[in-house]
């Protein structure tokens, strides 16, 4: 997708603490703004600078979370380009939450860890997608957010949080649905592509969605009752915001997610 937008005229950079020789992890966790200072954080400066900006960059780990870019970078960003003409779309994916922790573990653990190291494992995932999108990964948490919620707890107040930053993502996409995300960008950034009929499921195991047992599939065992109670407990804000956008209708309409709302509305 980066390879076909580049022939588009985009520019694309990732925001990073990088890894092997390149891995600045201890630096940006120690520094909460080290991410400043970061090359490709001036090479967003660099471009913006220029008389028609057109730049995607994508905030991997060690960026500080939209909540945080929306407040204190973005807004100023989107007035500088709205002067220029120009302006900007912030698009992110949600993935149901109990994969989404399963899948962190494997890829931590290198496979899918026995149970009790998995309990041990779930306190850094627990809630990880809302706090990703708050506060960034999870070395970049408060203390306090490394361990699992107690049962029947859903925090409020970082629904709250999470639903006023994606009320200004004009592309809220759904991993199940990547192809559909993958052409709304095309149409977004004015490109004519679309998803080659060759790759018509751009997930890599698309497979385990349709199945009984998918989490069984998913984790490559049986999954005992202790740990599927605890991947519950530890997924119970981040199922709120999820069913919020992709859930039946009775759960989208119990918490509604605001109107996409502009970056620029507020500029002078």
């Amino acid at each position: 997708m980066y390879d076909r937008l580049k022939h588009s005229g985009w520019g694309i950079n990732r925001l990073y603490w990088g890894d092997g020789p390149s891995n600045h992890t201890n630096e940006w966790t120690a520094d909460r703004k080290a991410w400043k200072s970061s090359t490709s954080w001036k090479w967003v400066q660099e471009k913006l600078a220029e008389v028609k900006p057109k730049i995607i960059i994508e905030a991997h780990h060690g960026a500080p979370g939209l909540q945080y870019m929306i407040e204190h970078e973005l807004k100023d960003i989107a007035c500088t380009l709205k002067a220029k003409g120009c302006k900007v779309r912030i698009i992110t994916m949600l993935r149901e939450p109990v994969e989404r922790v399963i899948s962190s573990l494997i890829y931590n653990h290198r496979g899918m860890p026995e149970d009790q190291k998995a309990l041990n494992m779930l306190r850094f995932f627990a809630e990880e997608q809302s706090r990703y999108l708050v506060a960034g990964h999870s070395k970049q948490w408060p203390e306090a957010w490394h361990q699992i919620p107690k049962s029947g707890f859903v925090e409020e107040e970082l629904v709250k949080k999470v639903q006023h930053a994606l009320s200004y993502v004009h592309v809220v996409g759904n991993t199940k649905r990547l192809d559909s995300v993958v052409d709304k960008v095309y149409k977004m950034l004015g490109t004519d592509e679309n998803a080659p009929a060759t790759e018509k499921d751009l997930n890599v195991t698309p497979e385990y969605n349709v199945t009984p047992d998918y989490l069984k599939v998913l984790s490559g065992r049986s999954l005992s009752d202790e740990l599927r109670h605890a991947l519950l407990r530890a997924t119970q804000t981040d199922r709120r915001v999820y069913r919020s956008y992709f859930g039946n209708v009775t759960e989208r309409a119990a918490t509604a997610h605001a109107a996409v709302r502009g970056l620029d509305e507020d500029c002078l």
